[in-house]
C-alpha cells in the first residue's frame, strides 16, 4: 500500500528496486504510463525533486522512443493531480 512518502527519492525511469516498488504500490506511474499520457493525453508527468520542471527521465524516453517530447501543456503531472484517465 503506497504511504505516499515511498516517492519521495527515485524517479520511475531510474528503474531500481525502490522506484519498481513505488510503480507497484500504486505511488508512481511506470515509465510506459507517463509515456502513454505525453503521446496519447498531451500532459507531460513533472520531475519529483522539483514538480515545475518536466521528468528529465520522460523527455529523455520520448526522444528515444522517436516522440515529440516538448511539454503541451504547461500543468505537468505530479502524484497529487494523476487521474486514472490520464493514465489510460
Amino acid at each position: 500500500m503506497c504511504d505516499k512518502n515511498c516517492h519521495n527519492n527515485d524517479c520511475p525511469f531510474a528503474l531500481t528496486e525502490i522506484s519498481e516498488m513505488a510503480q507497484n504500490y500504486g505511488c508512481l506511474p511506470t515509465p510506459q504510463e507517463i509515456i502513454n499520457m505525453r503521446v496519447i493525453h498531451g500532459k507531460t508527468w513533472a520531475c519529483h525533486s522539483d514538480p515545475t520542471k518536466p521528468c528529465v527521465g520522460g523527455i529523455k524516453a520520448l526522444k528515444k522512443a522517436g516522440f515529440d517530447h516538448s511539454v503541451i501543456d504547461k500543468v505537468l503531472i505530479t502524484e497529487l493531480n494523476l487521474t486514472k484517465d490520464i493514465l489510460n
